[in-house]
């Protein structure tokens, strides 16, 4: 791309969202707004740039303009004009030029100047300047409303007016900056910095700070300084976001709604709030005929902690209503831990500023529950909002969690909820759900989303997870439990339940689909996997070598049942953003395979960025809530048969049975089998599983749950009872299971079969002859537990996979 020959970039549909298209031009006049009674977006702008930043220069503090010939303090417009037209003469490609975008509500400078280095590359720092005029009538003053990734300086006729130097994302209307305008042409001169990832900016010209202010909270209602005020320390009003010169009349509301104090309140006219007790208050600001409110804690973190547990002690619940208290009381338990190590100071406060909101936030939870509990209304049943619920787990008895929002429209006795299903995608570090990325840095992004759903009418259910998501046996469990748990608190609309699937979560949401294909009334995907190419995003390829792996795979494998799968409406939009996510083939080897089955499925290619894609988002939740299935089914739960069957054994109830018999080196060596099998089961559902002694299991218990027997016939006494009628055998110089042996002296089994005396039941054998060679290259068979039957070889150094194959016929 030859930047004198001008830019030929359309980022994503520009009459929707205003993105940039950059063009070549005659740079005697700079693009120009006019400030008027009304806020309007800049959306017209010279650039000029890229700059390049010596290695240890930060970009944001170098004066480019100096280089070549002018000064960015004083350049004047016809300065500008005359710096853009001699760059563009002499630029060779990849040097600087000056082009001019249009129409853009959001420059993209990565996507314009082809620069979005990734983390770890240790790229010098880039910068762009941004210019434009704004006249004015008279001598007044306007504000600006600007966000930019990252750093930025912005100077009007001239004279800086803001400087930010931190690495951060950017925001909308994240800093309200002051321009004193004269009569006439301003120039407005920006330059914003990049180090690492997207790289871009917004800005929004408002006649006076009243209209600042309202359209910030018009688009956020956080107003204060922070959510949570240590005792003795003022009350403030957000010193980045709020412009310096307003004063606001605020009232003070306990937590019952009742007013209790009236006060001033402005970014440099903090209030004293040193004669209030502890507790939670509520903020009201009114802006013309809109009123604003944020909550806030008067103390610490422990303190707001300790208060709700105190609170929540004392209230007699039944186990849902526990269970929902208990999430809720987690959670504030999960943010008092330190910040993460390594932030700088800027990071350090924003993480402390950002904890202290999402703690303010579930503690008004817990109070609102606890006000319903106190009135003998339900607490969790039919509530609007957005929550964090959990529920007790059939398959361990162990609490799972999930997210949901339930728009205000929502009524008991309506037609039920609408509801999109947001599913999970991959992740890569392991936490429970509640202390997961999904909860913390996702919880603004589930504002927004709830802020759109709102508006639609629509709930949103955030599933979460017991595994990492990839489609096992245990994940349909986990979904159909969080359904149901849903289901008992609120109608559901059954014509209106649709599923969403952004990158790996396209899989996922694909086999739910697949599993239940009556259902659904429409999928909406961004940047889908639509192919089930291995059975775990981590696998080693352990199972490669064996035909049996690679044909469950091709079994397994959503996209051609997906397709063929009549009067489902689906979208699959592609924005090529990030490489990294969802191949551009699956989602043309899904349309190809939907067309040649009679379906007609829209697919869009376009090209945006991660800041923008909400703006998709918001596209598709309009549309599938404009979907409806012209017959409801009623939600049923189906045994989930894309797994093995070991596998399904593992997404329903099950003991584990430890055994006892044996001398002391087998009894020590199975120990040692079933810690292993208990961290494993640990490490990958967070949870700790059902454990027993083989000589303490009863007979009810037996015919509760699937058994897990460890050991052998001659130590697990379950194992023993039951050895005549199990097709396994384990000899010391061998493995025989359903008439098939292997020989070796240091070989493990791995095999499930029914119980052999109670019909439904099913048991998974865990062992080895000699149990010191109970060595195992998995054990995390909820997730590898394609397979029937496995033969390990613990004769060398490394474990060996010597068999992995399903029974003939085996469903």
């Amino acid at each position: 791309m030859k930047p004198g020959r001008g830019w030929l970039i359309r980022l994503f549909f520009g009459m929707f969202f205003g993105l940039a298209e950059a063009r070549a031009a005659d740079f005697s006049n700079l693009p120009r707004v006019t400030i008027g009674s009304e806020g309007v977006m800049l959306r017209d702008w010279l650039l000029l740039g890229s700059f390049e930043a010596k290695a240890d220069e930060a970009a944001v503090d170098v004066d480019f303009l100096s280089k070549v010939g002018q000064t960015e303090a004083a350049c004047r417009t016809e300065d500008i004009a005359r710096l853009a037209s001699r760059l563009t003469a002499r630029a060779n490609y990849g040097e600087p030029s000056a082009n001019y975008v249009d129409g853009a509500d959001i420059i993209d400078f990565g996507t314009l100047y082809n620069s979005k280095p990734p983390a770890g590359s240790h790229l010098p720092q880039t910068a762009v300047y941004a210019a434009c005029e704004i006249l004015a009538d008279s001598d007044r003053e306007a504000w600006m409303l600007f966000g930019s990734d990252e750093g930025a300086k912005i100077w009007l006729n001239g004279e800086q007016r803001f400087v930010c130097r931190e690495a951060r994302q950017m925001m909308i209307y994240e800093d309200a900056v002051r321009l004193p305008l004269h009569r006439g042409a301003n120039l407005l001169l920006i330059k914003v910095a990049n180090s690492i990832g997207d790289w871009m900016m917004t800005a929004r010209l408002e006649p006076d700070a009243i209209c600042a202010a309202r359209t910030i909270l018009d688009r956020n209602e956080e107003f204060l300084s922070r959510a949570m005020i240590g005792q003795g320390a003022p009350l403030r009003l957000s010193e980045s976001r709020m412009p310096d010169s307003i004063v606001l009349d605020v009232e003070i509301e306990n937590f019952d709604g009742v007013a209790i104090r009236s006060l001033q309140l402005g970014v440099n006219r903090p209030a004293d709030l040193t004669d209030m007790p502890r507790g939670l208050y509520r903020a009201v600001l009114k802006l013309g005929d809109k009123r604003y409110g944020q909550n806030f804690y008067l103390g610490s973190l422990k303190e707001l902690q300790a208060d709700m547990v105190l609170k929540c002690g004392d209230v007699a619940k039944d186990d849902r209503v526990a269970i929902n208290l208990g999430t809720l009381l987690q959670r504030l338990e999960i943010l008092q831990r330190p910040y993460a190590p390594g932030l700088g100071d800027n990071e350090r406060l924003a993480f402390v500023h950002d904890n202290e909101y999402k703690a303010v936030y579930t503690a008004t939870e817990i109070d609102e529950a606890l006000g319903c509990l106190a009135k003998g209304a339900e607490a969790f049943r039919h509530r609007p909002g957005l929550h964090l619920r959990g529920f007790r787990s059939s398959i361990d008895d162990q609490v799972m969690h999930y997210r949901l929002f339930v728009p205000s429209s929502y009524r008991n006795a309506g037609a039920g909820l609408p509801l999109v299903i947001v599913m999970t995608t991959v992740f890569d570090a392991q936490r429970p759900y509640l202390e997961s990325i999904f909860v913390a840095n996702k919880h603004r992004d589930a504002e927004r989303w709830a802020d759109a759903a709102e508006k639609l009418g629509i709930g949103i259910l955030w599933p979460g997870y017991r595994v990492r998501p990839y489609g096992n046996p245990i994940d349909s469990t986990h979904f159909d439990e969080v359904l149901a748990a849903v289901a008992a608190d609120y109608r559901l609309d059954l014509s209106r339940l649709y599923l969403y699937g952004f990158c790996s979560a396209g899989m996922t949401a694909s086999m739910e689909a697949v599993r239940h294909p009556e259902r659904y009334a429409a999928i909406a995907y961004l940047n889908p996997v639509l192919h089930r190419l291995k059975n775990r995003f981590d696998d080693d390829e352990t199972f490669n070598a064996f035909p049996t792996y690679r044909a469950w795979l091709q079994e397994t494998d959503p996209l051609i049942p997906l397709a063929g799968i009549r009067n489902l409406p689906i979208w699959i939009i592609h924005d090529g953003a990030d490489p990294d996510h969802g191949p551009l083939s699956h989602s043309v080897d899904f349309v190809e395979e939907a067309r040649a089955a009679g379906n007609r499925p829209r697919f869009d290619r376009n090209k945006t960025s991660p800041p923008i894609r909400f703006a998709i988002s918001e596209r598709q939740l309009d549309w599938l809530s404009q979907q409806r299935r012209k017959e409801a089914h009623p939600i049923n739960f189906l045994s989930d048969n894309s797994g093995g069957p070991l596998s399904r054994t593992f997404a329903e109830r099950f003991i584990l049975v430890e055994a006892t018999g044996g001398g002391e080196a087998d009894r020590a060596a199975n120990q040692k089998l079933s810690k292993a099998f208990q961290e494993s089961w640990r490490n990958t559902n967070y949870v700790s599983c059902r454990v027993i002694l083989d000589k303490e299991l009863t007979q009810e218990e037996e015919h509760q749950s699937h058994l897990v027997l460890l050991g052998n016939s001659q130590t697990n006494l379950v194992w023993q009872r039951l050895a005549s009628l199990l097709p396994v055998s384990l000899q010391k110089d061998g493995v025989t299971v359903a008439g098939k042996s292997w020989p070796g002296n240091a070989l493990a089994l791995q095999a499930w079969c029914p119980h052999p005396t109670i019909p439904g039941k099913k048991i998974i054998l865990i062992g080895s002859y000699s149990p010191v060679n109970a060595v195992f290259g998995t054990l995390e068979l909820c997730q590898d537990g394609w397979f029937d039957y496995a033969v390990w070889d613990n004769s060398e150094r490394h474990c060996r996979l010597v068999a992995a194959a399903r029974y003939s016929g085996a469903k």
